[in-house]
């Protein structure tokens, strides 16, 4: 694993991205060559010997017992973890894509093949938990402010060198290093032509299933939420995301 980090480090290609430094992304590149074989690997083995490869990791990865919301405690499960996670997972997301047509879009279908996963899965579900809270509160929250923050950026006057540059602490500098070069939102034209839907088609069929994975993820091996393995899991799909659609953006307005 380490080998591959550091292979990566030094050979990988570089990304459209380049702040704070290259190598961050080459990296983030040779972390998800590690992860594809480990999901293979559990492709691979049967449920009991997957849970054991997992508990190997932690013990403490794999939880036994559910939690479930009732109406009386709307206002702290919408103050909870999870809640707080998904919507700021929605709110990345529409950073990720910059449109909001597209990620309401997203969110819509991706609620409705949940929904119909659950159905044929027989996994339990309320549906004031799932609309309200998932839906209204994580989603369509997590969008809007999301929508917010990129006119916020776009709309930003940047200044790259500080004239007080010597004064300036050094976390404001470590942190201007993560802002990008430049900001605009994406213009996707989804009906353009019927290339163009195809391919915002292809886009979404990928995202749904990198969605869909940590849903099955979830309820199959019954993965705590709340780990620091799951939380970091979702973090580095989210640095690759920006890779794949910085990428995959101007890959399909380049022709």
């Amino acid at each position: 694993m380490l080998f591959i980090i550091f292979y990566s480090a030094f050979y990988f290609p570089d990304t459209l991205l380049n702040r704070p430094h290259p190598v961050l992304w080459r990296v983030i590149q040779g972390v998800s060559c590690i992860y594809l074989m480990m999901l293979v690997l559990l492709l691979e083995v049967d449920s009991a010997t997957a849970h054991q490869i997992l508990k190997y990791l932690d013990p403490t990865l794999i939880i036994t017992t559910t939690t479930k919301v009732v109406y009386g405690s709307v206002w702290s499960a919408s103050l909870s973890f999870p809640v707080i996670r998904r919507t700021l997972g929605w709110w990345f997301k529409m950073l990720i894509f910059r449109s909001i047509k597209l990620c309401i879009f997203v969110i819509a279908f991706y609620f409705t093949v949940e929904i119909s996963f659950r159905t044929s899965m027989q996994i339990p579900f309320e549906w004031f938990n799932l609309v309200v809270l998932d839906f209204l509160v994580c989603g369509i929250v997590g969008i809007t402010l999301g929508y917010y923050t990129c006119q916020y950026l776009e709309g930003h006057t940047k200044k790259w060198f500080s004239k007080n540059y010597a004064s300036t602490s050094l976390f404001a500098r470590v942190f201007e290093l993560f802002h990008p070069n430049v900001w605009w939102n994406y213009e996707w034209k989804i009906f353009k032509s019927a290339i163009r839907l195809l391919q915002i088609t292809w886009l979404i069929v990928i995202t749904q299933m990198s969605d869909l994975n940590s849903f099955l993820i979830v309820n199959t091996f019954k993965v705590s939420e709340r780990h620091w393995l799951f939380l970091i899991r979702i973090t580095f799909l989210a640095f690759l995301a920006m890779i794949s659609i910085k990428e995959y953006y101007e890959f399909i307005n380049s022709k």
